[in-house]
């Protein structure tokens, strides 16, 4: 602009004229920095990204990143030297997956799975080419699995089993609601499981493109429990025609993934005993009873579909039911589905996989449209202590999971504040971070302050009514005097704060409320800087709105002058000294 102005010209036509030549001119210089540089660069030899060196041509280096040509490694199995690996070219390498161990190989599935849980001790074991040098998400594999079409290894099938965090029993099975449901115009069936803890109704990919179902496009965010969010910009909603015991069609919109679930799920033969559902036919039970192979699920049918859930026909009182098994209603198959523990050993029980899933709402700008929104989420658990977050005294707040930071943090204002059964107050001392004998005596300073705090209340005629409630606080023991012999004997740290008024236009019970400042400076510091701070334990609207509008009766309740009615020592009461005086005449 000051080339403009020194040109002197005037008219649009002139401007649009200097703004053209300008950008010709930009364009120019950076054409001929660009030359230079590429010129200075000619004689420079260039790295490989691959193997880091310079060399002509194409990079020879192995792709594959579990194997090294050459090399002194040692097998974390067997802890012998690491064990030979020929490539497809006939060249020899060490490995480092695990499977080429033959102690592994020749192990059992539970040594397998003993041996992979020491492993993952010390090492980061790969669930896609068992490599014990780098993590899943640094792996390199990119090829298919030749059994499942996944991308992993294809020995990956046989060992991905021993990955999974599920307990598993031989004595007994806890059976899901699992179905084989038929797909109209199609000569496959689905392989369905019915969860009424997932927010939406799924559908794998494989399954869709298979039976050509219709579709429309759509981009969302999905998230599981203890998982990360994953957001698909390209995504299908498709429309999936089931049929039901009776032949007619149900439609079903479902959210497209990958996969559903990481491993197949299938369903052993049921066996039921005599005395079992005595008011159900032989050949209803026989039906029932029908194993399922297992395979990879094709559908899972959520809460949007609740209709469509299968239901114990007698309630939750009737007898099986307490017995932690039952044959739900099914509007599907051959109506029946058996759902629970089957077996005279009730006492293991396999554990069942939590597949709840969300949809996430793309973010809105405040909590307002937030709470209008009342979208649902499923039950938040803390993978630290497997309870639910809302009776965690850790993980109850927003801020949860805490950072080892943060627990720290907490561990520290936790030990702080203690219980005095004999009165029945909460007792408290500040949780410093820095030894508070830096603070120096700033009463002059805080003085000062206060004095024209008074003066600013005398001018909004607010200081009588600030005058009362400081009393009420005298009285109600919240606040006590210091005496010149008390102040004469104390020889530990001293800090000053000062106090102000709140106005409330709309109150009528305390138009002026009272509130202390802790960072009131001391020096190059103040009392605030000293001391742990918690984390923010102010819930979210949105949340208290959702949880008011789930339950039929809400009980609302406040706990009267709270902070007021915790008590603090000897240390905490001089490190909190502050001004006040009635009579602004006085000088004391």
């Amino acid at each position: 602009m000051w080339e403009w102005l020194k040109s002197k010209k005037t008219g649009w036509t002139e401007f649009y004229n200097f703004l053209e030549d300008s950008a010709r001119t930009a364009k120019e210089m950076l054409t001929n920095e660009s030359i230079n540089t590429a010129l200075t660069a000619k004689n420079k030899k260039l790295k490989c990204p691959s193997c880091n060196k310079s060399h002509p041509g194409k990079c020879n280096k192995a792709k594959n990143a579990a194997v090294i040509q050459g090399g002194d490694k040692t097998c974390p199995v067997c802890n012998k030297p690491a064990h030979k690996y020929k490539t497809k070219t006939g060249a020899e390498g060490t490995s480092k997956r695990i499977k080429d161990c033959p102690g592994f190989k020749a192990a059992s599935d539970d040594q397998k799975q003993e041996m992979i849980k020491k492993i993952k001790v010390k090492y980061p074991v790969c669930s896609k080419c068992l490599s014990w040098c780098h993590k899943v998400e640094d792996c390199k594999w990119k090829t298919n699995c030749l059994k499942c079409n996944k991308v992993h290894i294809n020995d990956m099938c046989t060992v991905k089993k021993f990955f999974s965090c599920s307990v598993s029993a031989k004595s007994n099975a806890c059976y899901m609601s699992l179905q084989d449901i038929p797909v109209h115009n199609s000569n496959n069936k689905a392989r369905v499981m019915f969860n009424n803890g997932s927010e939406i109704t799924l559908v794998s990919n494989f399954f869709a493109k298979k039976n050509n179902l219709p579709f429309e496009e759509a981009t969302y965010t999905l998230a599981g429990i203890g998982s990360n969010p994953t957001t698909y910009n390209n995504g299908k909603i498709y429309t999936i025609p089931l049929l039901d015991s009776n032949q007619e069609i149900i439609f079903v919109k479902a959210f497209s993934m990958d996969c559903i679930l990481s491993e197949k799920i299938g369903r052993e033969e049921v066996v039921f005993n005599k005395e079992d559902f005595p008011h159900l036919s032989k050949e209803v039970l026989q039906e029932a009873a029908k194993p399922l192979a297992r395979k990879y699920l094709d559908i899972l049918i959520g809460n949007p579909n609740l209709a469509l859930q299968p239901v114990c026909e007698s309630g939750f009182s009737y007898q099986d039911c307490a017995k932690g098994r039952c044959l739900y209603r099914s509007k599907f198959g051959s109506g029946y589905v058996p759902l629970g523990s089957f077996g005279k050993d009730q006492s293991i029980i396999t554990g069942i996989k939590h597949v709840a899933l969300s949809k996430i709402s793309p973010p809105l700008q405040g909590l307002f449209f937030q709470g209008e929104a009342l979208g649902t989420s499923p039950v938040e658990r803390c993978t630290h202590c497997k309870v639910r977050m809302a009776k965690c005294r850790i993980c109850s707040s927003e801020t949860a999971l805490l950072t080892a930071q943060e627990e720290d943090k907490y561990n520290i204002l936790k030990e702080h504040v203690t219980l005095d059964q004999a009165s029945g107050h909460l007792q408290a001392k500040y949780p410093f971070k820095k030894d508070p004998g830096v603070l120096i005596d700033n009463g002059k300073d805080a003085k000062a302050c206060q004095i024209s705090q008074e003066h600013q209340q005398i001018r909004n005629k607010t200081h009588t009514q600030y005058i009362e409630q400081f009393m009420d606080t005298l009285n109600r023991g919240v606040v006590s005097e210091i005496s010149q012999s008390e102040i004469s004997a104390y020889t530990g740290p001293v800090n000053y704060i000062t106090h102000h008024e709140v106005y409330k236009p709309g109150s009528l019970s305390t138009p002026v409320r009272l509130v202390s400042n802790s960072s009131f400076r001391n020096g190059s510091t103040n009392l605030n800087d000293l001391t742990v701070k918690g984390q923010n334990m102010l819930t979210n609207i949105f949340n208290n709105l959702f949880k008011f509008r789930s339950y039929q009766i809400a009980l609302v309740f406040d706990i009267s002058k709270a902070y007021n009615s915790i008590k603090t020592g000897l240390v905490e009461k001089h490190l909190r000294r502050l001004w006040f005086r009635v009579n602004p005449q006085h000088d004391d």
